[in-house]
């Protein structure tokens, strides 16, 4: 049997920031994205993460990892508001 590595980075709520989903059009294309913004009064630096080559989602998720996600959770818990968003070709179900 393969074990599945367990990803002890990836960050789980409650959260101790607000995390909205978000989306904006661009002619007739629509993304979707997560915005997270640090508790207490703004504002904030903020960040927005933009993916490399080939379709990617907001967390840029490869083989169990969700890098984008892990670095999103560290910047907002250290005061800093996080845009990342879906690829235009990826549609991604959202729990």
């Amino acid at each position: 049997a393969i074990e599945v590595a367990r990803k002890p980075q990836e960050p789980k709520p409650p959260f101790p920031y607000t995390s909205e989903e978000v989306s904006y059009t661009n002619g007739d294309i629509k993304l979707a994205g997560t915005l997270t913004i640090p508790e207490g009064p703004g504002p904030f630096p903020a960040a927005v993460m933009i993916t490399g080559s080939g379709a990617q989602d907001r967390d840029e998720a490869l083989l169990g990892h969700k890098p984008f996600l892990v670095i999103a959770d560290y910047l907002t818990r250290n005061g800093i508001a996080v845009l990342r968003f879906d690829d235009r070709a990826v549609l991604v179900e959202r729990d």
